[in-house]
């Protein structure tokens, strides 16, 4: 009898022990996990000062860093195809040239984009709102503020469970609710979108240095207001979302959660430690949300790397690259001015020697001049300079 309380007791301790050594992490490693995106479409590393920028700079320097390519379907990326790309997890644009996403219509909670039927049934974009049909499905709340996290966070139907137009109307009961946050900080590149009709200008800068600088002020507050009422321990993923004149540029691509700080952030999509693509960040919020992500999506999750990536040097590796992609840009634009003048010289100089026909030539031989284009063409054959003496030869 003994003995057999002595073996019963023997396991009844290891069956404690077990739910001990087992189930207690589980619960402890069983907290949700929440996720917030902030996107800042134009913004890139060369805007971020401790000045100007207090809480995007403070964000950035507890985070793993890189460089985001926000290129979609054309060379410039508007705000629209920015976070309707996060929302097919594809490269996706909502036409030939746009501008800012639609603002939502508000309907009790959520709204609702108008229009959005649009996008699949005749721009073919038939993956967009694959974001908010994924989270959707496995249940999970979210909420939007501001049009282009509303555009990201969209169903297939264009609605969104809860919008708010500003972080200051978001509560903690809010938070507490919905583990996934999109905010769309449209502050920075609202200005460039002032002209007609409200699309990115055809310049590389429509600002001036004091006038970015206001617009990344206003940013910066914004983007604080939220992180200031983020639950402790919520991942926070900021992007570049968008170009903001005619010359495309890397952005800004931060990942804030722990272990991350002073580390590069990269993707296998890129196959570099330090660059990421914008339907990376579809796959990372599935992925941090423990939500199953679509074969559709192309993207992966975001990768963190070898530590010593810092803020000052992707700023000075920005600087560079800016001053490379105008000094190019103004090259190719001096170029094709030179051809221009070169052509109307030509033709002015073929005028001038007599190549157009009709001089000395026979009214029944007369030809009308050669076009600009085949200035540099033949004629029966013949080199321009050759056929124009045997059109005065009456040839």
């Amino acid at each position: 009898m003994r003995r057999a309380l002595v073996v019963l007791a023997v396991l009844v301790g290891q069956v404690m022990f077990g739910h001990v050594l087992f189930a207690g992490p589980a619960r402890a490693g069983s907290e949700p996990a929440r996720v917030a995106l902030i996107g800042v479409p134009g913004l890139h590393w060369n805007d971020l000062t401790p000045a100007d920028t207090p809480n995007l700079w403070a964000l950035a320097g507890s985070s793993a860093i890189g460089s985001l390519s926000v290129r979609t379907v054309g060379n410039v990326t508007c705000p629209y195809d920015g976070w309707l790309t996060v929302s097919a997890g594809t490269r996706s644009a909502s036409g030939y040239a746009c501008g800012a996403p639609p603002r939502p219509e508000p309907r009790g909670e959520g709204a609702v984009i108008p229009g959005y039927r649009y996008l699949i049934d005749v721009a073919g974009q038939r993956t967009a709102g694959t974001l908010g049909e994924s989270l959707k499905a496995a249940g999970q709340c979210s909420i939007a503020i501001g049009p282009g996290a509303a555009l990201a966070l969209a169903d297939q139907q264009g609605a969104v469970g809860h919008y708010r137009a500003s972080p200051l109307q978001v509560g903690t009961a809010d938070l507490e609710q919905c583990r996934m946050v999109a905010m769309d900080v449209d502050d920075l590149v609202q200005p460039y979108l002032a002209g007609e009709p409200g699309r990115l200008p055809k310049v590389p800068d429509k600002l001036g240095p004091a006038e970015r600088r206001e617009a990344l002020r206003l940013a910066d507050t914004k983007a604080g207001a939220l992180l200031s009422v983020l639950p402790a321990g919520t991942t926070v993923l900021l992007a570049g979302l968008s170009d903001h004149g005619s010359v495309p540029h890397l952005r800004v691509a931060a990942l804030r959660e722990p272990g991350a700080e002073g580390r590069l952030l990269g993707a296998a999509s890129t196959r570099r430690d330090d660059i990421s693509i914008l339907t990376d960040l579809t796959a990372t919020v599935l992925n941090k949300l423990g939500v199953a992500v679509p074969a559709t999506v192309v993207g992966v999750p975001l990768r963190v790397g070898e530590p010593g990536a810092t803020v000052e040097r992707l700023r000075s590796a920005d600087a560079t690259a800016q001053t490379m992609r105008s000094a190019k840009a103004a090259y190719f634009t001096a170029l094709a001015v030179f051809q221009v003048l070169f052509y109307v010289l030509a033709f002015l100089l073929l005028r001038a020697a007599g190549a157009c026909p009709g001089y000395d030539a026979p009214p029944w031989r007369s030809r009308p001049c050669p076009s600009p284009r085949s200035w540099s063409t033949s004629c029966r054959g013949t080199p321009t300079w050759s056929c124009s003496a045997a059109w005065r030869r009456g040839g």
